[in-house]
């Protein structure tokens, strides 16, 4: 293997690395708080960790397919993008266009309440995990000034990492 090889071999073990140590002190914090109930859905609804892996997934293409993000844009703004983007000089009618932010994703490609609940909860205390935090929100957090949507899309495949690794299985636990 020449060096360049070495170096990227290095350089992806420590990235492994560092997100072995990231789901697990997210794993240490969501066991403390949660025990056995953080794969039941809000209602009731038991779930594997590839319901929510899934749900992350899509939110993460959701995001990468979406026009200029924006998570703090108004209404207006929003208009002003899309004309932009469409090189459309004057709107007849006017457009409801929808935030495309990390919440819009999470309900836009949730295939049920439940694993939008289940995710927002791994979310919240990965981005806790990874900045120190005694708690955060992600909505919150992705909306922080200089957020970058490489960010919410590595947090988003952060959270499937961590539902496909320590997610159940199978769903019926009873």
């Amino acid at each position: 293997m020449d060096s360049t090889g070495a170096e990227f071999a290095a350089a992806v073990e420590t990235f492994l690395a560092e997100q072995n140590t990231l789901l697990e002190r997210c794993r240490q914090r969501l066991v403390e708080r949660y025990a056995d109930r953080l794969w039941w859905g809000a209602s009731g609804a038991d779930l594997t960790g590839e319901d929510i892996a899934g749900h992350a997934d899509a939110a993460d293409r959701y995001l990468a397919a979406s026009y200029a993000w924006h998570p703090r844009a108004t209404r207006a703004e929003r208009t002003a993008l899309y004309m932009a983007e469409h090189g459309v000089d004057e709107l007849r009618v006017p457009l409801y266009l929808p935030r495309r932010n990390l919440r819009a994703a999470l309900v836009a490609t949730q295939p049920s309440d439940d694993t939008r609940y289940v995710l927002q909860r791994i979310l919240d205390h990965l981005i806790a995990a990874a900045s120190g935090a005694p708690h955060a929100l992600h909505d919150v957090w992705e909306e922080a000034p200089g957020r970058a949507l490489s960010e919410v899309r590595a947090m988003l495949c952060a959270a499937a990492a961590y539902a496909r690794r320590y997610g159940p299985v199978t769903a019926d636990r009873s």
